[in-house]
């Protein structure tokens, strides 16, 4: 479980997961599983209190969504035809926003404010702390 209180954050999973909660207070975080994609019906469960939150998932994930807004909303906003693993999300806010987006792999987030990529932490090690602008430039 990854918890982000008063600040922000970008967990990392271990390629293969299964079962991941992310927590953030007053903050924003970035979830990008996008090059650790989950086990075949993973199930990841969000809560956002006064923050806002992007999940990035591979492009043809067969995405299921759960939970609840109050005072807050989500989009998912995915295209491609689902081919690959099954998630099923439970995203829930209040006084938030989620959004559940789709990329390839081999992409990379784009960078905003003149900031750098940031790199792939080894499996082993948690990437917290960081902050990640959550404005997209459509």
């Amino acid at each position: 479980m990854d918890i982000y209180a008063f600040t922000n954050g970008r967990p990392y999973f271990a390629p293969g997961w299964h079962d991941e909660d992310v927590i953030t207070l007053f903050g924003n975080v970035t979830i990008d599983v996008r090059n650790t994609p989950p086990r075949d019906d993973a199930v990841m469960t969000v809560l956002v209190m006064f923050g806002n939150a992007t999940v990035i998932v591979p492009a043809g994930t067969h995405v299921s969504v759960g939970g609840f807004s109050l005072f807050s909303g989500r989009t998912v906003d995915l295209h491609a035809p689902p081919s690959g693993p099954r998630l099923r999300l439970t995203l829930s806010s209040v006084f938030g926003q989620i959004k559940v987006v789709e990329a390839l792999p081999e992409a990379s987030p784009p960078a905003e404010l003149g900031q750098q990529p940031a790199a792939v932490p080894a499996p082993d090690r948690a990437m917290t702390g960081q902050t990640v602008p959550l404005n997209e430039r459509v």
